[in-house]
């Protein structure tokens, strides 16, 4: 089996250009699915849950943080600032997915980080296209900053995170790059609001909130202060997951036990009601790694 082209328009809930087309058949996307072996995966996630040395999320991981961010500086010095040396560690070579509900093996080793790579190249086209500054929040090492370089050479684009090796990155990259490109060292748990926004900005998550947890008012309170003209979360939304599903069901144990995002959509709905926000979409993505799905999204903006 094999992922088509028709199959990411699916999951993605909208067509693809000719140039995620082209990303498209530039990866390898064939699976095997593994309904008869599931009840052996599902045993091992749940082994995988029971396991005392799985971390939680949160402001006491800034150090872990920033030990994995220097990995990828010190692999991006040392490569003469390869771009592909900054994918994150987290992306480990793994076959088993899941995918609309089922769990899959995949023929590549990296076909998670190469099906994130067509979703992020999608999220890009469909909705950063007018942007003139878009701001990457948690941008960790930067892995996504030359794409959207590239794709948006005339927009300023803006990388922040709290690791210091993110910005030694960022500015490494400008200065060999020549891109129109600026690092920020930003805390997402205690905002600075001295960050200039210009006008037309977008901001931009990809997984970066989720470890926020509970602690994600300050950010939103941020954001709606700041009033970018649209805001993209690209994260793995607790609300979305049907708890009357076995799959959705471990998700959902595998999300709270890593104290990753929590209430998050249920505070942008509440806020929508009180006319403080649009929300533009709201969409699951069926497709994650082992344990849970993490590129569901919410498109929003402050009134």
């Amino acid at each position: 089996m094999k992922l088509t082209v028709t199959d990411f328009e699916i999951l993605f809930g909208g067509s693809l250009s000719s140039s995620t087309v082209a990303l498209v058949n530039n990866f390898n996307f064939n699976y095997t699915d593994l309904s008869q072996a599931q009840d052996g995966i599902i045993l091992q996630v749940l082994k995988k849950l029971d396991m005392n040395e799985l971390p939680a999320s949160g402001e006491d991981r800034k150090s872990q943080w920033e030990n994995g961010w220097c990995e990828n500086l010190n692999d991006f010095l040392t490569s003469d600032c390869a771009i592909c040396s900054l994918t994150p560690k987290y992306y480990r070579p793994n076959n088993i997915l899941r995918l609309n509900g089922r769990y899959i093996k995949s023929e590549s080793p990296t076909f998670e980080f190469d099906f994130f790579q067509v979703f992020r190249h999608w999220v890009c086209v469909t909705y950063l296209g007018g942007a003139s500054s878009i701001f990457e929040f948690g941008c960790g090492s930067g892995h996504s900053l030359p794409v959207l370089a590239r794709m948006f050479p005339t927009a300023a684009i803006h990388g922040l995170d709290w690791a210091q090796a993110s910005a030694h990155i960022i500015d490494k990259m400008q200065a060999v790059y020549q891109w129109n490109l600026f690092g920020h060292l930003f805390d997402l748990f205690n905002p600075d609001y001295s960050l200039i926004v210009p006008n037309n900005s977008a901001f931009l998550t990809f997984g970066a909130l989720e470890q926020l947890g509970s602690k994600y008012i300050a950010f939103v309170d941020f954001i709606l202060a700041k009033k970018p003209n649209i805001c993209i979360n690209i994260e793995p939304l607790y609300e979305l997951y049907d708890s009357n599903d076995l799959l959705d069901y471990l998700a959902m144990k595998y999300h709270a036990k890593r104290g990753y995002l929590i209430n998050f959509l249920s505070h942008l709905r509440l806020l929508e009601k009180e006319g403080k926000i649009e929300i533009v979409n709201i969409s699951r993505m069926h497709f994650g790694g082992l344990c849970h799905d993490g590129w569901s999204r919410v498109i929003w903006f402050p009134k």
